[in-house]
């Protein structure tokens, strides 16, 4: 079982965006928690009202502004990036001064504030098309192509955990890095697979309509192996409490196929279900990713969510909060 952290002063970047917000509403029941953001891809309406969260609109490439911050903390975790698909192939300079400068930054300001234990969000990405399924952590760390800006995000974790591993042997602090795989749930935006696909789903139902026509962006045979939220945090909770340093998956090993996403949904809505599969707009996807938990499960971590679960709480947020659709699709990087 994974023990809460309590009592801790904690520095969370990228707190207003999906895994850090609600990161950030389970460590702030017990812990003060300052938060720093430049609410690019984040929204500060995602902060719970507690007296223990503390927010700053820094950028975290901005070397200055973070030093102005001048916080002690006890763990600084660093989440902020820009994610999602769509990201990578329309932003990738972004993507990469984000993920490069970023965690930079972050080391340095940890250096001089004396911060003993700092955890790195990492990704999946950093192997793209693994040899091994389930996937440990030793496995090779590759770019398959420099000329494909999808992977800008994935050379930018790659470096990320280099960079920090590395670190925090020279400088003696204990760094712990984790693979987050395809995480899901309630409000995390609208530019990744789950809520791109249960928007159209919600259109329809909306509009009283029976059918509903699904346009994928990608092969529909491939699977992931979705994570829910809360069984995210938990493992970044479980890792952030320990002092050893070294690189962990968090996930759910449990595969499911795309199409089979769309099934589920169509279940869930009772509307009939159309496919139109026949564009590919990324190219060099991945077709299968499921991650070995054995290390982090050593911790204490077990994935409790399973995925229908998950996908039904998330749709009913989606359909719940249709109207923060209309205000906040504007915001490309959401």
């Amino acid at each position: 079982m994974i023990e809460s952290i309590k009592n801790k002063k904690i520095i969370l970047s990228g707190g207003a965006g999906f895994i850090g917000h609600h990161l950030l509403n389970k460590l702030a029941i017990h812990n003060m928690v300052y938060v720093i953001d430049n609410l690019k891809r984040g929204v500060s309406r995602r902060f719970d009202d507690n007296k223990n969260i503390f927010f700053h609109e820094i950028d975290i490439t901005n070397l200055d502004q973070m030093i102005a911050l001048n916080q002690e903390a006890d763990i600084f975790i660093h989440l902020a990036a820009i994610n999602g698909t769509e990201n990578f192939y329309q932003r990738p300079i972004e993507v990469m001064d984000v993920g490069v400068l970023g965690v930079i930054n972050v080391f340095k300001y940890c250096s001089q504030m004396s911060i003993p234990k700092v955890v790195v969000a990492s990704s999946a990405e950093v192997y793209q098309k693994p040899k091994i399924l389930p996937t440990p952590e030793d496995i090779e760390l590759i770019v398959p192509s420099h000329s494909n800006p999808r992977y800008s995000y994935g050379l930018s974790k790659i470096f990320t955990e280099f960079y920090s591993l590395h670190y925090g042997v020279q400088k003696d602090l204990s760094v712990s890095i984790f693979r987050p795989h395809n995480v899901y749930g309630e409000d995390m935006g609208y530019k990744h697979v789950i809520p791109e696909f249960i928007l159209p789903f919600i259109k329809a139902k909306l509009a009283n309509e029976t059918s509903v026509l699904i346009k994928t962006k990608g092969p529909i045979d491939s699977s992931r192996a979705f994570c829910y939220v809360s069984d995210i945090v938990d493992g970044i909770e479980a890792i952030a409490g320990q002092n050893t340093s070294g690189v962990f998956n968090i996930g759910n090993p449990a595969s499911i196929n795309i199409k089979d996403i769309l099934l589920m949904l169509s279940d869930i809505t009772d509307l009939e279900l159309q496919i139109d599969d026949s564009a590919n707009e990324h190219p060099g996807s991945v077709t299968d990713r499921i991650p070995d938990i054995s290390k982090i499960e050593e911790l204490g971590f077990l994935p409790k969510i399973n995925f229908l679960e998950g996908l039904t709480k998330t749709y009913d947020w989606y359909l719940n909060n249709y109207h923060l659709y209309q205000e906040e699709r504007k915001n490309t990087y959401l």
